[in-house]
């Protein structure tokens, strides 16, 4: 069943075992029976994802799995989250900061890459010169040294070495993480494309083999 309200709906299938994957169809119609002819939605990849906008008669999904020649078992996963306008908080701020990228790179990915890169360069820079760090060690310096001279050397370097490693650590995480992101991108755009191609390859089909030789007989 369907929650009363609007929502984003994702299922997921994944087979379990080696072996060729089922294909996945859908629909929230409960006057339509569901068929690898008639259907609303068909999963690409294993990922089916859409927006159920709480519509009176549309209160269940139905789901057909058509397995290949040979015996197979999927596992299936739901997820249901609220809609993008109804989020708070900052994970809501990076899903639309990650998707207005994704708008973006659609036009211009070279582009996008350019600013971005400046963009990061300059919070660094920013961050650097900001604010200035009062350290407990300056502005006592006078008197630690009279108390223990040799100690403060020490405790000076040590601490300098952990706030590289950290720095080096937290850089190395951020790089990680901006490139998982734009793979990420990516890989969307790439699939956006293969989409395009295979819904110009169904129009030409559907003219080659049904509306001329419809237009022949008419």
């Amino acid at each position: 069943p369907l929650p009363p309200r609007v929502a984003e709906v994702a299922v997921t299938m994944s087979r379990v075992g080696a072996g060729p994957s089922a294909t996945m169809y859908a629909s929230t119609a409960t006057d339509v029976k569901l068929s690898k002819q008639e259907y609303e939605f068909e999963a690409d990849m294993g990922e089916l994802n859409f927006r159920h906008e709480a519509e009176p008669n549309r209160t269940t999904l139905q789901l057909l799995i058509v397995a290949p020649e040979e015996a197979c078992e999927v596992r299936l996963r739901c997820a249901i989250r609220r809609p993008e306008e109804d989020m708070q908080g900052g994970g809501h701020r990076a899903q639309r900061r990650v998707e207005d990228r994704l708008e973006k790179m659609r036009l211009d990915p070279l582009q996008l890459k350019a600013r971005t890169r400046a963009a990061k360069e300059h919070m660094r820079a920013k961050k650097r010169t900001a604010h200035s760090h009062k350290d407990f060690d300056i502005v006592h310096q006078g008197e630690l040294e009279r108390v223990r001279p040799s100690r403060i050397e020490e405790h000076r370097a040590s601490a300098a070495q952990k706030r590289a490693a950290k720095m080096t650590l937290a850089a190395e995480r951020r790089e990680s993480f901006e490139r998982e992101q734009e793979a990420r991108a990516l890989s969307w755009v790439q699939r956006e494309e293969e989409w395009a191609r295979e819904r110009a390859e169904r129009a030409r089909l559907l003219e080659l083999y049904i509306e001329r030789p419809r237009e022949r007989f008419t």
